[in-house]
């Protein structure tokens, strides 16, 4: 009867166990359903961006390059026709210049000529030009140890990071370190700003967190933040190599 009894308790603590297991499961679920729908808002509203730029933007330097050539073509004297010519010539040089941000924005060919190390390289002289943000940078690996997949990615992450001291540190100073070892790729960008509390922080606002998480999990590696209110942000990426 005691033996029936244990199992009885048994049975009834592991439906227990199986039922706490399934809500959780469903839970994450659930949650991981609601921040993929974000991610795909964010994602089209990039999309949304980058076309308003090209439309908005360069549509402005061809509709300018077109009516002053026009003009030339109709201008009575040589001397105005000059004129028109050269501002013709300017907005084209405006326009090759958008092309180029555009497309490094949404994939630096340097990355493919060059090799990550070089990309970095480019985005953070563009990076402190654009921002005034000045960027330490400690870049220890080499090119060829990098896998294209893995290149990609950790460029983006570091991208993403430093927009987000940029936007929200509140600090023109940032540490960027990437190396190899012991078969990972290793990279932190890290900023002595304002800071926040990861607990806190509402969902909306660490889409770009959450992205890089997913690129640093995708690559079967970790993505971690530690950050607290006015003492800066560290985030530390770690990926294997060999995929």
């Amino acid at each position: 009867m005691v033996v029936l009894l244990g199992s009885f308790a048994w049975v009834f603590a592991l439906r227990v166990q199986v039922r706490k297991r399934t809500r959780q499961l469903q839970e994450a679920n659930e949650k991981l359903h609601h921040l993929s729908g974000q991610l795909m808002e964010a994602q089209e509203e990039e999309r949304k961006r980058i076309s308003r730029e090209i439309h908005d933007e360069l549509g402005q330097f061809l509709t300018s390059i077109c009516i002053d050539l026009e003009r030339a073509k109709k201008a009575p004297v040589l001397h105005r026709q000059g004129q028109l010519i050269d501002r013709a010539l300017h907005a084209a040089q405006q326009g090759m210049e958008q092309v180029r941000a555009l497309s490094f924005l949404i994939r630096p060919r340097v990355i493919d000529d060059l090799g990550l190390k070089e990309a970095i390289k480019a985005f953070i002289s563009e990076f402190e030009l654009g921002t005034k943000v000045k960027v330490k940078a400690s870049l220890r690996f080499e090119n060829h140890d990098i896998p294209s997949v893995i290149d990609t990615n950790a460029y983006r992450i570091l991208q993403e990071s430093l927009n987000n001291v940029y936007k929200h540190a509140g600090q023109k100073k940032a540490t960027v370190e990437v190396w190899t070892e012991n078969g990972r790729l290793l990279l932190t960008v890290e900023d002595r700003g304002k800071g926040f509390d990861p607990d806190a922080i509402q969902t909306n606002n660490t889409l770009g967190i959450i992205g890089m998480k997913e690129r640093a999990r995708l690559l079967g590696g970790t993505l971690t933040v530690v950050s607290s209110p006015g003492r800066g942000t560290k985030l530390s990426l770690s990926v294997p190599l060999h995929q």
